[in-house]
């Protein structure tokens, strides 16, 4: 009441004058979060993804060394 009165405005004006600063806040902070979040998300992705390929790699590594073995005990 008493900013209301020294800024010549009604009560009720002053509290939606606050009531939208919280709103606009809250919104720029959910931006921020959300931006946050999705650098980690794309990070995350990116090194599962490349596991995933590593995966791959040391499968084909593994079988080809089994066959490997296998082709050469059988020559035995």
């Amino acid at each position: 009441m008493q900013l209301a009165g020294e800024l010549g405005l009604q009560p009720r004006q002053v509290a939606i004058w606050f009531q939208n600063k919280r709103a606009r806040w809250k919104s720029k902070q959910i931006e921020k979060d959300y931006k946050m979040l999705k650098a980690n998300y794309d990070s995350l992705a990116s090194s599962f993804e490349s596991l995933q390929d590593e995966r791959q790699t040391l499968l084909l590594q593994v079988t080809f060394v089994y066959r490997q073995y296998i082709t050469t005990s059988l020559q035995f």
